[in-house]
């Protein structure tokens, strides 16, 4: 062979490698607002098949493959799966559905259609691909030599909640029609007869409502003597899918199958809706009660047709997508060799708009939820494991007004002094550091930027009230009261004797009330910020120890409400103003004495984020013991068992790269590799325990 036609042979080779491993990525459609990266190669790296198959073996898997498919299978190894390419899960939406599609790498010469396949009835799809349908047939699956997709997913109900197209359908108008609730959250999208689209719906439907007409208003659509197909020319907020057609029963031909969980419904009628409610008629003889189920049957059944047309249409396209090129860049950018799932949302804001019923209170209290805009645009999440701890890391695009207010409010450095006054024994502790001056000075924009649009008739009113309360604030003077920054520690227990009040009786059942004492374990904190201008508090406190609500003792302040109250200690050195309930403590800080912690992660946590909270989870079993709390059956154990972990940590970065940022991690016992290998060894304890 030549070296020309060689180095064409190597490079045929290795581009035909990089199709067959990136394909799924390439078969993400460029409008999914979510798209989940099952990292399996790292996922294998750090976790271990021995344990993996010994866990699956304990719960019964293997012999439910077994019984149930008469495989062979006694090793994940075994399965049809490939585990040296990633899985990936997104999520698309419309005006009307949603869909969630599965892509599944396979490994090379699998036999899934004979494993899992074998008793449905399966048929050829375009591009080399076998296909099958779910019973329900909103679930259909299509696989190839190295892969297998699967759609699943339903219709939006508010999308039938307007009055043209819940008409155009021929749905009837019920009393207990649903409300705000969607699985989806694509709700910018959501459109009424009063909205922007109004005159695309009322075109599709005069087109359907002919349609529709033909339909007998007190039967099923399963009844409809032919098909007729209106297209409705809707508009996305997205790339958009296909035009949507609405299909009037029957659908397209069924496949039949012999398996009883599989196959495209025989009929337009979702049976088991039928089912369900013949049953409650019959148990019921309130006339009216059994007309509304038949309502509710009938505008069940019409939905879910809809959708199966829909799913129908759409699946071969969504099969055969080739969008990598025009896929966000973020969806790829991850740690790859710790980074076990990696999660990318094209709209953090679609997201909180969903999270909210928007229809009540736009109904309740008039806010119009589909203008709220916190500022937030895509969002990453990465669970990632490093050694022995797992972490939850995440960060947010902002636009740019966001981002020049968020800048400010987070360029603020923490008072270095801080680091003499961190206790050596502490149960956790945490810091927040934030610009004063520029939090206060931001106010009027959020307050507009955020709240405005929501009330849109009292936006104005929402604009003054901000500005009013800029000027009646001085964040200048406000910031030297309190710049910002801010440490708190609770630190270890310690004993105090308090007074409690007891009953005491004689024989014949007379009771006297005694006061006694007793020791009991408190955790006691320290709290410490800085302050350049500490003239208020040092006015308010005199004026308490004129009113004999606080005392002046070395130096110190202590409030107390009343003899039997735990009193607060107040101490201001230099710049900053110390809080506590341990007078010794603040004793040893004014008197140079305070032993600091040598312990350089915890500065590093608290100088280096602008938020950090930090639990020291192994001292939790000494303090549930000291404070007395009871302890339950199998919970010793567990509780016990926190002696081994490190820290569980939450900590907010600020602004970096124009995204805000954060993490949550747990730090598990090194008795294993890593921390896949210990949860893996605690699941195979808890079977055994069993």
């Amino acid at each position: 062979m030549s070296p020309k036609n060689y180095l064409v042979g190597l490079l045929a080779l290795s581009t035909s490698t990089l199709v067959y491993g990136q394909d799924l990525v390439q078969r993400i459609p460029a409008q999914a607002d979510l798209v989940a990266v099952v990292n399996s190669q790292a996922i294998v790296k750090h976790s271990s098949f021995e344990k993996l198959n010994e866990v699956l073996s304990k719960l019964g898997a293997f012999e439910a493959l077994q019984a149930e498919h008469a495989l062979d299978m006694n090793k994940i190894e075994d399965f049809d799966l490939a585990y040296d390419r990633n899985a990936y899960v997104y999520k698309t939406d419309t005006d009307s559905s949603y869909y969630v599609g599965i892509l599944i790498p396979l490994k090379a010469g699998h036999q899934i259609e004979q494993h899992i396949f074998s008793d449905f009835s399966v048929e050829s799809a375009p591009g080399g691909y076998r296909k099958t349908i779910a019973k329900e047939g909103k679930t259909q699956l299509a696989w190839n030599d190295n892969s297998l997709f699967i759609l699943t997913g339903d219709y939006k109900s508010h999308f039938f909640q307007n009055d043209s197209i819940a008409a155009a359908y021929g749905i009837t108008p019920t009393a207990a029609a649903d409300t705000w609730y969607d699985a989806p959250y694509a709700v910018d999208t959501i459109v009424t007869a009063d909205d922007m689209y109004a005159d695309d719906w009322a075109v599709a439907a005069d087109s359907a409502i002919a349609v529709a007409a033909d339909v007998e208003d007190d039967w099923v659509m399963a009844e409809a003597d032919s098909t007729v197909a209106v297209e409705m020319e809707l508009e996305y907020d997205s790339v958009p899918p296909p035009p949507v057609f609405i299909s009037v029963p029957p659908p397209p031909p069924p496949v039949q199958s012999d398996a009883a969980d599989w196959a495209v419904p025989s009929t337009q009628v979702d049976t088991a809706y039928a089912t369900h409610y013949d049953v409650e008629l019959e148990s019921y003889s309130d006339e009216t009660y059994q007309a509304e189920m038949a309502v509710h049957t009938k505008n069940d059944s019409i939905r879910n047709t809809a959708f199966l047309n829909w799913i129908s249409r759409d699946f071969e396209s969504l099969l055969q997508a080739q969008n990598a090129v025009s896929l966000d860049k973020k969806i790829l950018e991850y740690d790859k060799n710790n980074t076990l799932v990696h999660l990318w949302v094209k709209d953090l804001d679609d997201v909180y708009r969903s999270a909210l019923p928007y229809d009540v209170l736009s109904m309740s209290f008039g806010f119009n939820m589909r203008n709220l805009d916190y500022g937030y645009q895509d969002a990453v999440l990465d669970f990632v494991q490093e050694n022995n701890v797992l972490k939850l890391k995440t960060s947010i695009g902002l636009d740019k007004d966001v981002q020049q207010i968020f800048a400010k409010m987070y360029k603020n450095k923490a008072n270095r002094k801080f680091a003499k006054y961190v206790p050596e024994n502490h149960l956790g502790y945490l810091s927040l550091n934030v610009n004063t001056e520029a939090y206060l000075n931001s106010i009027p924009t959020l307050f507009e930027r955020w709240y405005g649009p929501l009330v849109s008739s009292y936006s104005d009113l929402v604009s003054i009230g901000g500005i009013a309360l800029q000027i009646a604030l001085d964040e200048k003077a406000i910031s030297k009261v309190m710049k910002g920054d801010h440490v708190v520690f609770i630190n270890d227990l310690k004993k105090v004797t308090t007074e409690y009040v007891d009953y005491e009786y004689d024989d014949d059942y007379n009771y006297t009330q005694v006061t006694k004492t007793k020791e009991e374990e408190i955790p006691n904190f320290l709290w410490m910020f800085t302050s350049e201008d500490q003239r208020i508090f040092t006015r308010l406190l005199a004026f308490a120890e004129k009113e004999q609500k606080a005392s002046l003792t070395n130096g110190i302040f202590k409030i107390s409400e009343n003899e039997k109250s735990m009193p607060v200690y107040i101490f201001f050195k230099d710049d900053i103003v110390f809080v506590g309930n341990d007078e010794a403590q603040l004793l040893s800080i004014k008197e140079n004495r305070f032993v600091a912690s040598k312990d350089a992660s915890v500065r590093k946590q608290i100088f280096g984020n602008n938020m950090a909270a930090t639990v020291h989870t192994a001292k939790i079993p000494d303090v549930i013991n000291k404070l007395g709390v009871p302890i339950v059956g199998s919970w010793h154990k567990t509780v016990k068992s926190l002696s081994e972990f490190g820290d569980i940590s939450i900590t907010a970065n600020g602004l970096k790269k124009n995204r805000i940022g954060g993490e949550f991690s747990i730090a598990f016992p090194q008795k294993e590799n890593n921390a896949l290998q210990y949860l893996l060894q605690q699941i195979l304890v808890n079977i055994d325990s069993k």
